[in-house]
């Protein structure tokens, strides 16, 4: 989340420094944003997260650190502010109806798929086949054609910003498949 507006302020005063010219000084670092960092952005070739991808971060880091024989302090953040805590709740709140939306979305696309199948073995001739009730579709499974992908992969990678972008984007398409659908 962040303090809105830190860096404009700091800006005048703020400059890159070089590692070397804290040789032997203790360094205080916020190990929250080393750690979102190595979750959200460190990935593979093909944008999969990469297993450990936070030891990872976190050994490389320090190893830099020590190398320039700088001594690290790690902050730890306290209880969230209650700003923060606003937003992390209307987040979570997001999602749920995403969520929610995805799964209402899916139902009425095996309903329709299950119509189409129906009505085609009407005017096939073909009365004979069984096609599988909503309930029997409505599995769990990854493999299960009729289940469409979880969200939570989705939003793991994804920072505030995007997070805005994609649900807006997923509210257009939301409208677009209920035109569709009705």
């Amino acid at each position: 989340m962040g303090v809105q507006g830190l860096w404009k302020l700091l800006e005048c005063t703020g400059r890159p420094i070089n590692p070397e010219i804290l040789e032997g000084k203790i360094l205080a670092v916020d190990i929250s944003i080393w750690l979102n960092q190595a979750i959200k952005g460190v990935r593979d070739r093909h944008g999969n997260t990469i297993q450990n991808a936070h030891l990872l971060t976190l050994f490389n880091r320090l190893c830099k650190l020590l190398f320039f024989r700088i001594r690290p302090v790690f902050v730890f953040d306290g209880e969230a502010p209650l700003l923060k805590r606003q937003t992390l709740a209307k987040r979570r709140h997001r999602k749920e109806m995403a969520i929610s939306d995805s799964r209402k979305t899916a139902e009425k696309l095996l309903k329709t798929f299950l119509k189409r199948q129906a009505i085609k073995a009407a005017l096939t001739g073909k009365s004979n086949e069984v096609y599988p009730s909503i309930t029997q579709v409505r599995r769990e499974e990854i493999d299960d054609i009729y289940v469409l992908p979880s969200l939570q992969d989705e939003e793991k990678n994804s920072s505030e910003e995007e997070e805005e972008k994609e649900w807006e984007i997923r509210m257009t398409q939301k409208k677009l498949l209920q035109v569709n659908t009705s």
